[in-house]
């Protein structure tokens, strides 16, 4: 079987993903920076990026990417979370939600093969 690579920064998320996939798929970590587009929609910024890490090493690729939805906000930050997080820490967000009645929240990820 040939070789998918695991296209990302984060080798937690290898190691992650295997254990999903209890070794049915022969996963290789290859670390690329990928200029990620902003846009609401996960799958289309999920997309865009397999899209773009096939074209820079020409072999089967896979991206794993999450979004978190708080209902607070409308289902803000989504895909956005990677940048929503770099400029707060957690405290942070916990002090923006905990007087508010709405805590609900939910996290999405989203594997796409290249």
């Amino acid at each position: 079987m040939q070789k998918v690579y695991l296209v990302t920064g984060n080798k937690n998320k290898l190691k992650e993903l295997k254990k999903i996939l209890r070794g049915d798929l022969p996963l290789e970590l290859k670390s690329l920076e990928i200029e990620e587009i902003q846009s609401l929609d996960i799958y289309d910024v999920a997309r865009k990026k397999a899209k773009k890490a096939y074209e820079l090493i020409n072999k089967p690729v896979v991206i794993e990417d999450v979004s978190f939805y708080f209902d607070l906000w409308k289902n803000f930050p989504g895909p956005l979370i990677k940048w929503f997080t770099k400029s707060m820490t957690p405290q942070d967000l916990y002090n923006l939600i905990k007087s508010k009645k709405k805590k609900s929240a939910k996290a999405v990820c989203v594997v796409w093969p290249f």
